[in-house]
């Protein structure tokens, strides 16, 4: 599943999202991770990756990864619980501690991939990736304690 500013898509299929896993979710990455939105999309479509290509946050980013959280193990919650945990996590207190702003009040975006049924119950991926964006431009340095 994934989930961009309130909206929720579908990626899983042909085995894609299950061979991308590189550090436990689709992206492979942790908090403090920079990268491209060329380079995730690679990632997302294509079954020869083991992770999107990160970049040093210090140079030109599209994206800031802020947080990573591994949902609780167990039968799949359903795609319903999984979008409203991931919106609790990536646009609740866990972004406004590290923007330093209100989700709402924010001119930075949060995104969020989450786990599909399919990865849940086919590879054991239960992480929502938290990541954050400034729309219209490429950051240079952490969006942490922007205050924007």
């Amino acid at each position: 599943m994934f989930l961009t500013a309130g909206v929720i898509l579908a990626l899983s299929g042909c085995g894609t999202i299950g061979t991308l896993f590189g550090k436990g979710n689709v992206l492979g990455v942790e908090a403090g991770d920079c990268f491209d939105e060329g380079a995730m999309r690679t990632t997302l479509v294509t079954e020869e990756g083991t992770g999107v290509e990160t970049v040093d946050c210090s140079d030109p980013h599209d994206f800031e990864v802020f947080h990573v959280e591994e949902l609780p193990k167990g039968a799949f919650p359903g795609e319903v619980e999984v979008g409203e945990a991931s919106r609790r996590v990536c646009e609740g207190e866990r972004f406004e501690a590290f923007v330093g702003a209100e989700y709402l009040e924010s001119e930075i975006y949060s995104w969020a991939l989450a786990p599909s049924a399919t990865d849940w119950d086919e590879s054991g991926h239960r992480e929502i990736v938290c990541y954050l964006s400034a729309p219209g431009e490429s950051v240079s340095g952490s969006l942490e304690g922007a205050g924007r």
